[in-house]
């Protein structure tokens, strides 16, 4: 899958990556390298994201039911905790550094990718 930005038609992710069960959100990207290109999680029901165990700084999207951007922070630094985000339902993680041309009130689409 990949993610768009509908507002501006740019591609944010050419690869989603879906954490969507307990462990998996959980786990989330503590201990693993950083994501490759312009991959990207996104954990499902999610109003806060920690970086304990990361191995680098991320960019974070926060996203209601429909997908609109409440909330981005950029440039997180491991073991730094997130304030809950009462309107997001959940995040999309990036690697640093990968979030261009967006801003919140923005639509995305997760697209199916062939």
């Amino acid at each position: 899958m990949k993610l768009i930005n509908k507002n501006n038609s740019k591609t944010l992710s050419s690869k989603v990556h879906i954490a969507k069960n307990f462990s998996s959100r959980l786990k989330g990207l503590m201990f693993s390298n950083p994501l490759e290109g312009d991959h990207c999680l996104w954990i499902s029901q999610c109003k806060s994201v920690h970086s304990c165990f990361m191995k680098f700084t991320l960019d974070i999207l926060f996203v209601d039911k429909k997908l609109k951007v409440v909330k981005i922070i950029t440039d997180f630094k491991p073991w730094r905790v997130t304030s809950i985000c009462m309107k997001s339902d959940s995040v999309f993680e990036f690697s640093a550094g990968k979030l261009n041309n967006i801003k919140v009130g923005d639509h995305l689409l997760v697209q199916k990718t062939e």
